[in-house]
């Protein structure tokens, strides 16, 4: 079966949960819950009923083009979490795709090697999407953003602010901070970003109160975002 890895830090303690598709289903009930710097578990299918809960492992008849299973990933820990999978030939030649819904963002488990997941909150939602290209390509398609955005919050803004950006693909991006009279004054972002949701922290420390303006480029887009700094 695929494993899949989370830890916090290369000497944090691992949390693996495992996947497959097969002739036939088996399923793995995970421990009562315990204090776990990460914790990864598989949210059983509406299939399996409430009383299965969180799984260690799933394993599911093979049917159709492909399969998705619903993670749940908690951290107590400061930082960002590792995923990393393995036993990727179990799978023979499907697609293995992470999905993490709230960033917009999919990473091809067979192209990389780790992936990694800042949690918003102790827990996160993520998907693990097996199958075929097409299948896996179909579920990624409901994940990424569908159009450029750039957002902003809190606005107004006294000490530091958050700029949000979504790219419905790769791209080269350009984020700056404006003055009312067109005048730079920072730089957020600025090289080749993958598609998704990104943020980025803007420092109001040396702006005056006013209104400036957020400019994002990518390669064939501009997205304008109003800035009110107050004191």
């Amino acid at each position: 079966m695929l494993a899949l890895s989370a830890s916090a830090g290369e000497e944090g303690p691992t949390s693996t949960v495992r996947v497959g598709l097969s002739e036939d289903e088996r399923s793995v009930v995970a421990p009562p819950g315990q204090f776990e710097a990460v914790s990864l578990r598989i949210k059983a299918s509406e299939e399996a009923g409430k009383r299965a809960g969180l799984l260690m492992a799933e394993r599911r008849v093979a049917t159709g083009d492909g399969e998705t299973f619903r993670l749940r990933l908690g951290s107590e820990a400061d930082g960002p979490v590792e995923l990393t999978a393995g036993s990727l030939d179990a799978i023979e030649s499907r697609e293995a795709r992470l999905l993490v819904p709230t960033a917009g963002e999919t990473h091809d488990l067979r192209r990389e090697e780790a992936v990694t997941i800042e949690p918003d909150g102790e827990t996160a939602e993520l998907k693990l999407a097996v199958g075929t290209e097409s299948y896996v390509e179909k579920e990624a398609s409901e994940v990424i953003p569908e159009e450029v955005a750039l957002t902003s919050y809190p606005n107004p803004v006294r000490k530091q602010g958050t700029l949000e950006y979504a790219l419905p693909e790769e791209t080269e991006v350009t984020l700056r901070v404006y003055d009312v009279l067109g005048r730079q004054v920072a730089t957020l972002e600025q090289g080749r970003k993958e598609a998704g949701r990104h943020t980025v922290r803007l420092e109001t420390g040396r702006l005056s109160s006013g209104v400036y303006f957020g400019r994002l480029q990518t390669d064939d887009q501009t997205r304008t975002q109003k800035i009110t700094v107050v004191r």
